[in-house]
């Protein structure tokens, strides 16, 4: 916010703009991760959280189940294979 309204535009300060916000995210993330037990560190990660409960942490069903058994199997056959 502040670079737009110091006139800053163009791909150079969309750039800038994006490694800094990467920079403050960053130290973020390590300071909640040093202050665990603080509230505003808590705070800080619930959103997180949620949106990993919500979309990428779910139970998985019986394909995916037989997906993974099926791929362990054939691990472990390429592997008793190497070592024969």
């Amino acid at each position: 916010m502040a670079a737009r309204k110091a006139g800053l535009r163009g791909p150079v300060a969309d750039g800038a703009i994006a490694i800094g916000s990467l920079a403050i995210a960053v130290e973020i993330f390590g300071w909640s991760e040093r202050h665990s037990e603080t509230a505003l560190a808590r705070a800080l990660r619930r959103p997180g959280y949620e949106i990993q409960r919500a979309v990428g942490t779910r139970e998985p069903d019986e394909d995916q189940l037989e997906v993974g058994r099926l791929a362990m199997e054939e691990i472990l056959r390429a592997e008793a294979q190497t070592l024969k």
